[in-house]
């Protein structure tokens, strides 16, 4: 228990360090900041850290996937037929989540490019989804 607080307390101050040493004098640009977890390619893997294990990738989406099922189950929400929305769809790991569920459109909205263009090759031939790129609050009211 003491050697994962102690693990934990290294990874903040490893991360507090970088952030420091990252900052430059140019403006934040979310678009560019992001771009970097995609640097070897897009992948839901990718999405989470590049430096992950694969099956680390499919335990995180399944214990998250099991948690949104739950509150779906639980509150009597039913997504057969409906519209989402998903901000910051990376891979599109939750896109094929929610058409599995039944969905009938996706919207998908992602500052980044890389993800953006992979998507709109991805669901090329598909339209119950849109891709869109930009910051998500431009984009709300209008889909």
């Amino acid at each position: 228990m003491i050697k994962q607080f102690m693990w934990k307390k290294r990874k903040i101050l490893k991360g507090l360090i970088r952030t420091n040493r990252s900052r430059v004098d140019e403006p934040y640009n979310p678009g560019r900041w992001f771009d970097r977890f995609y640097e070897c390619g897009v992948s839901d893997r990718q999405t989470i850290a590049s430096d992950r294990d694969a099956t680390l990738a499919k335990y995180h989406y399944a214990s998250v996937e099991l948690l949104i099922t739950r509150h779906l189950v639980n509150h009597g929400i039913h997504v057969q037929d409906t519209s989402v929305f998903d901000i910051g769809s990376g891979a599109g790991y939750w896109l094929n989540f929610y058409k599995n569920l039944g969905a009938k459109r996706c919207t998908e909205i992602d500052v980044s490019e890389r993800p953006t263009k992979y998507l709109r090759a991805k669901y090329n031939d598909d339209d119950s989804v849109e891709i869109k790129k930009g910051l998500f609050q431009d984009f709300l009211g209008k889909t």
